[in-house]
């Protein structure tokens, strides 16, 4: 049987070499035969569900990979949550949560940026946006509020640390702290049998020098373990800020 690996779009546009080398160092552990083609289009990765022996996939898609297709939580990097930041036009003198209930924000509607940025609404009783300028990618956000398309945006944390001259155009002033989101390793159910062996030997890998190497090409210092209780959870808090469909 043929295994593939599938990784959630955020995390192949740098750098799809260091999951090639990840999938080799699951066959060397004899997790999985598992093969790899980066997939940066979220339509067509999530089209892609039911062919995953093991997915890396964003809060929202974990959610449905195990509520619809029957895949198994494994594990999620450590310490490494997704969060929003929140950027504002340079011409906005104070940018501000509680005004942008009644901003235009531009954001990537159903993606794990918007859910944390809804999340931490919600915590803070500050109404949703009345007005969005729905975007496809975190580029298209940053020129939206740059050229005054929308007044606020919203962009994950991991991408807004790579944009290097594009973030120059606009202001970040707020990044949430939810730490209730987090990208997982999810299990095929053609896996349920060897659940507990995969989740060990990838909650292990930090333990030797290949796997550190790997892992450190990952930008993970360890994988820890994630369960269904944890899946429970997250589902509740997407369910609390409204979300269910995912980008």
């Amino acid at each position: 049987m043929s295994h593939v690996l599938g990784v959630c779009p955020h995390d192949v546009t740098q750098d799809p070499e260091k999951w090639t080398a990840f999938a080799t160092e699951l066959r060397a552990r004899g997790v999985i035969d598992s093969s790899f083609a980066p997939e940066p289009c979220f339509e067509k990765f999530a089209q892609g569900f039911s062919s995953y022996t093991l997915a890396y996939a964003h809060p929202l898609h974990a959610v449905v990979l195990w509520r619809r297709f029957g895949f198994t939580p494994i594990a999620a990097y450590k310490d490494t949550f997704d969060e929003a930041v929140v950027i504002a036009g340079k011409q906005i003198k104070s940018p501000s949560l509680a005004a942008i209930g009644h901003a235009r924000v531009a954001c990537i509607h159903g993606s794990p940026s918007h859910a944390a940025f809804l999340i931490d609404l919600c915590a803070r009783s500050i109404p949703s946006p009345a007005l969005c300028a729905a975007k496809s990618s975190y580029p298209d956000v940053v020129m939206a509020v740059a050229q005054g398309e929308a007044t606020y945006g919203v962009v994950l944390n991991s991408v807004w640390e790579t944009m290097m001259t594009l973030r120059d155009r606009v202001r970040p002033f707020h990044t949430t702290k939810t730490r209730k989101l987090v990208h997982v390793f999810m299990a095929a159910p053609v896996l349920k049998p060897r659940t507990e062996e995969v989740r060990r030997v990838l909650t292990s890998m930090h333990g030797d020098p290949a796997g550190r190497a790997v892992l450190d090409r990952l930008g993970c210092s360890e994988l820890v373990p994630v369960t269904d209780t944890d899946l429970e959870r997250m589902g509740a808090a997407l369910e609390t800020c409204g979300l269910r469909a995912a980008a």
